[in-house]
């Protein structure tokens, strides 16, 4: 009956309230039997992902619990997308300049090979994202350490890190004019990238496996691995060879320079390099 009731909960509010999808929070709950053990396929994610009326409505599964389920990379189903929660602690990581960070922030780059490259899973299941609504603003996360409350009256000693103190605030826009045009430059470098299955007949990961990467430290084909590393860069090249991306990422508390390898040869243009740093 609980299960039921669920279904037809998600029915009701696509079919009367139109809504479009559902984040579920720690979806991994659902995959517990009675007795609290996690089991291989569980009845009401399965209910909800089969059902006719939820088909076309987006899913999407915060991929643990409260009790320790953590299965990101292997959540049930074929349709279930997830929060990466290892993309947010090691893109998090690395920005804060912490120690043994650069092999982990690669594999986030490339699109989590480590969790989605079994063929169960493609990395189009993967949400990415570095902070959300129960945390620090982004702008606060990469300004303190530790939550600010100092207004609750509690001398910061309670509450959750996120309430109207820290909402964003829209006239930063103009203030950080220069962030937001290189995030929007990051954007259209996004809308043009040839990862569409429907082009080249394979899957992202088939892809991605595929794709030609050359990675590079401060020095071109000279990546540093090590503990103490806090910089990578990288040569991504498209399959089709239309385009050609040079990423170079530095956490390093000190300015680096980068050597940048030779722009591509294009018969249809003259000069000008291809990248973002």
């Amino acid at each position: 009956m609980v299960r039921r009731l669920i279904v037809d909960s998600l029915r009701y509010w696509v079919e009367s309230m139109h809504v479009d999808g559902f984040r579920f929070d720690l979806a991994s709950i659902l995959s517990r039997d009675e007795s609290g053990q996690p089991i291989a396929n569980p009845p009401v994610l399965f209910d909800i992902e089969t059902d006719a009326l939820l088909a076309g409505t987006k899913l999407i599964a915060e991929a643990w619990d409260a009790a320790g389920l953590y299965p990101v990379g292997g959540f049930v189903g074929d349709f279930w997308k997830e929060w990466n929660g290892r993309f947010r602690d090691d893109v998090r990581a690395f920005v804060k300049g912490d120690r043994g960070t650069v092999p982990g922030l690669a594999s986030r780059l490339l699109g989590c090979p480590d969790l989605y490259g079994h063929e169960e899973r493609e990395a189009e299941q993967s949400v990415n994202f570095v902070t959300c609504h129960d945390g620090f603003t982004l702008n606060d996360l990469v300004s303190y350490d530790h939550k600010h409350n100092e207004a609750n009256g509690e001398d910061n000693r309670d509450g959750a890190n996120d309430n109207e103190l820290n909402w964003l605030d829209w006239s930063l826009v103009e203030r950080h004019r220069d962030v937001r045009m290189f995030v929007r430059a990051l954007i259209a470098l996004r809308l043009r990238r040839e990862l569409s299955a429907g082009e080249h007949g394979l899957s992202l990961n088939q892809i991605l496996r595929q794709a030609r990467v050359q990675w590079h430290g401060v020095r071109l084909n000279e990546p540093d691995w090590g503990a103490d590393s806090r910089s990578i860069a990288c040569t991504l090249r498209s399959l089709s060879g239309r385009l050609t991306f040079h990423l170079m990422v530095s956490a390093y508390w000190e300015p680096l320079r980068f050597e940048l390898p030779a722009p591509p040869v294009d018969p249809g243009r003259t000069g000008g390099r291809t990248g973002a740093g």
